[in-house]
């Protein structure tokens, strides 16, 4: 079990109730901006901002590969769940991701929403894949084969 699996695995033990999101995001209320950037082994991560709904929260995070266009690094696939560390407990769960090979988007449900001032709430980004979003376990034949 790799360390995104682990994630999910641990995750799914200590969650004591199935977390409940509402139906409806709600009207919008307006956007939070919150900006906060880390740099880790050459990709940089941003929280930009929170679409502030009257239920919940939308929480954007974007993620840019540092290396450049000579380097070939394959695809990007964040196993990652958002952690919100506050005197409120908030569930949440992903709700979208969209990229490239160079940059991806990914946004958080977050319920109930986000308080207007941050200042006492802590975010990180923690290994995190279900065993639906793993890829397939793959054999790859690539010996020569002789016929008769």
């Amino acid at each position: 079990m790799d360390e995104a699996e682990l994630g999910w695995f641990l995750h799914t033990l200590n969650s004591e109730t199935k977390p409940v999101f509402p139906d409806e995001y709600g009207e919008l209320i307006g956007v939070l901006p919150i900006m906060k950037t880390t740099v880790l082994d050459g990709f940089t991560y941003t929280l930009t901002h929170a679409m502030q709904h009257k239920n919940l929260s939308i929480v954007h995070v974007e993620i840019k590969s540092g290396m450049t266009d000579d380097e070939n690094m394959g695809r990007i696939r964040p196993h990652l769940m958002l952690e919100i560390a506050s005197s409120q407990e908030h569930h949440v769960r992903k709700s979208g991701a969209r990229g490239s090979d160079r940059e991806i988007s990914l946004q958080f449900m977050v319920s109930p929403a986000l308080p207007d001032q941050l200042d006492r709430v802590g975010f990180s980004l923690t290994p995190y894949a279900a065993p639906r979003e793993l890829p397939p376990r793959e054999y790859v034949l690539d010996k020569v084969v002789h016929f008769g």
